[in-house]
C-alpha cells in the first residue's frame, strides 16, 4: 500500500488577524500616547495654576503693603502739617513778642499828638504806612490843632482830612483823618496793628 503525504492547509484568514492584532496594536499606542498628552497638559496646569496662585499671593502681599505704606504715609503728612502749623503758631507769637514794644510805642504816640481836651476818637486802622481815623471834636478847630500835631509828629507825616462835618445833635464835628507811618519808623520796627480807640471829653 502506497503511503500517501497529506498536506494540511490553514484556511483561517491569517491576515485579517494579523491586521486586527496590528489595528489593536495601534489603538493601544494611541490611547498611550493620548493618556500621556491629557496627564502632560495636566501636569501644565497644574504648573500654571501654582504659578498663578504664588503671583497671586505676591501681588496681595504687595496692596498689603502699600495700604500699609500709605497708611504710614498719610500719618507723617498728618504731623508734618501739625508741624508747620506749631511752627507758624510759633512765628506768629514770636512776631508779636517783637512787634510788642512797636505797637505800644505807635499807641503812645497816637495819644501824644491828640489835644489834653477835645477829641475822641471813634475808630483808628492802618493799612501798610497809612493811619485811617475817625473821630469827633468838640470844634473844628480842635480837629485843625490835632492836624497840626500830626504834621509835626516824628512819628507820623502828611494829615489829610477826608471829611468833616457838624453834628448837631450832638453839638460837635465830626471827621475823617488819614496820615502817614514815617518810613524810618518802620525801619525801626514801628509796626502797628489794626485797632479802635476811644478818647473821652
Amino acid at each position: 500500500m502506497k503511503n500517501r503525504l497529506v498536506y494540511r492547509i490553514n484556511l483561517l484568514p491569517w491576515r485579517n488577524q494579523l491586521i486586527k492584532e496590528k489595528n489593536n496594536i495601534f489603538f493601544l499606542l494611541v490611547a498611550i500616547v493620548l493618556c500621556a498628552v491629557s496627564i502632560s497638559m495636566y501636569g501644565v496646569k497644574l504648573i500654571f495654576d501654582a504659578r498663578i496662585e504664588q503671583h497671586n499671593q505676591r501681588v496681595a502681599y504687595l496692596d498689603k503693603e502699600i495700604t500699609y505704606l500709605n497708611k504710614e504715609l498719610k500719618s507723617i503728612e498728618d504731623l508734618e502739617k501739625k508741624k508747620r502749623n506749631l511752627q507758624d503758631r510759633m512765628s506768629i507769637i514770636e512776631q508779636l513778642q517783637k512787634d510788642r514794644p512797636a505797637t505800644v510805642q505807635f499807641f503812645q504816640e497816637i495819644m501824644n499828638v491828640l489835644p489834653e481836651n477835645g477829641i475822641w476818637l471813634d475808630n483808628l486802622s492802618t493799612n501798610g504806612l497809612t493811619v485811617t481815623l475817625r473821630g469827633f471834636a468838640d470844634t473844628a478847630g480842635r480837629v485843625s490843632s490835632y492836624v497840626n500835631n500830626i504834621n509835626t509828629s516824628p512819628v507820623f507825616t502828611e494829615p489829610r482830612l477826608s471829611e468833616i462835618k457838624e453834628v448837631p445833635e450832638q453839638k460837635s464835628v465830626s471827621f475823617g483823618l488819614t496820615f502817614l507811618i514815617k518810613k524810618e519808623e518802620t525801619e525801626n520796627n514801628l509796626k502797628p496793628t489794626n485797632a479802635a480807640i476811644q478818647n473821652k471829653k
